[in-house]
């Protein structure tokens, strides 16, 4: 009896360890991990409606939602949130993304192609992502960041060239 537990602790050892280095293989690009539920909820439905709509989606980026978060707040404390569409609101959305790219937080070459703040936010019930994704310039994106903040969603969909 002793020599069959030493036996099956040797084996369970062996089978420990098997684990272990087979879980070694295989890692996750933190780029691609959703920063929350919302997020992830967000992104799901706005690839669902553009594929049902006949549209392809750009993969997830979390720096890119980084991205998006500072064009949230760029937006939001220059001109408000609510209320009717604003083009200033949209230029300091643009110009927090051209800010991300001088500073190296997305590579050169990185481009907007869809910034979408809703004038009057919406949870992800109300939420028309039809407006992003029919958007002319959406084609041109292989890339999608989301932030959901305060109840309030930004979606930017760019183009970002692969690392070299």
């Amino acid at each position: 009896m002793k020599l069959f537990k030493k036996l099956l602790a040797v084996a369970l050892v062996g089978v420990m360890a098997l684990t272990v280095l087979a879980g070694c293989s295989t890692t996750v690009d933190p780029d691609t991990v959703f920063e929350n539920d919302s997020v992830c909820q967000a992104y799901d439905s706005l690839t669902n409606q553009a594929s049902d709509a006949g549209y392809s989606t750009g993969a997830y980026s979390r720096k890119l939602s980084e991205v998006a978060k500072s064009m949230y707040y760029a937006a939001v404390n220059t001109y408000g949130i609510g209320g009717e569409y604003s083009a200033g609101r949209d230029e300091a959305a643009k110009a927090a993304f051209a800010q991300a790219v001088k500073d190296g937080k997305l590579p050169a070459g990185s481009a907007l192609c869809v910034g979408y703040l809703p004038s009057n936010p919406a949870g992800f019930g109300g939420f028309d992502y039809a407006k992003v994704y029919e958007d002319s310039e959406y084609g041109n994106a292989n890339t999608i960041g989301i932030c959901y903040i305060d109840g309030n969603l930004m979606i930017v969909a760019a183009y970002i060239p692969a690392s070299k």
